[in-house]
Formats: C-alpha cells, structure tokens, sequence
C-alpha cells in the first residue's frame, strides 16, 4: 500500500530540508578550515569604530571613455542653452 500524495510531498520536504542543513553545516565547517580555526582566541577591546583608512597610490580606470559633445561641422563652442532646446514657463505652485 503507498503514502497518500500529502504525506509523501511532507516527506520530500523533510528530506530536502535535511540535505539543506547538511550541505549548509558542511560549508560551515569548510569555512572555520578555510579562515585558519587552529583553535587560536583573540582578544577583543572596546574602541573606536574605524569607518575609513587612509591608503596610498595610484588608481587607474579598467575601462574608461572619452565624453564630449556631439560633433558638429563648424561648431567647436557648445554650452547647455544651445543644446537643450528651450522649455516653456512654468507656473509657480499654489502655498
């Protein structure tokens, strides 16, 4: 005689939870193996909270790109006003 359908899908359920929990206890242990858990205690103090640091040296861009204006024959001086076209006036918002 077979499981009805509902205990069968609980029963799935149980079983994918439990490998779940085996899988994640496993990375776990991996994990306390992999950062050095030789058993080693560090002493701990009360102190400042330390939000930056100050580095030295040179950045460079992975990828970068030169940004301009459109080109346009014969027109070397762009400002926004001459690019943008004009919008029409607003009315001031009621208080």
């Amino acid at each position: 005689m077979t499981a009805p359908a509902g205990r069968r899908r609980w029963t799935r359920i149980a079983a994918a939870a439990a490998i779940g929990a085996a899988v994640a206890l496993a990375g776990a242990w991996w994990a306390v193996g992999a950062a050095g858990g030789d058993g080693e205690w560090l002493e701990v103090t009360r102190g400042p909270l330390i939000v930056g640091v100050e580095v030295g040296g040179i950045l460079r861009a992975v990828r970068s790109d030169l940004l301009g204006p459109p080109l346009i024959t014969g027109t070397w001086n762009f400002t926004l006003a001459s690019l943008l076209p004009e919008a029409p006036r607003s009315r001031r918002a009621p208080r």
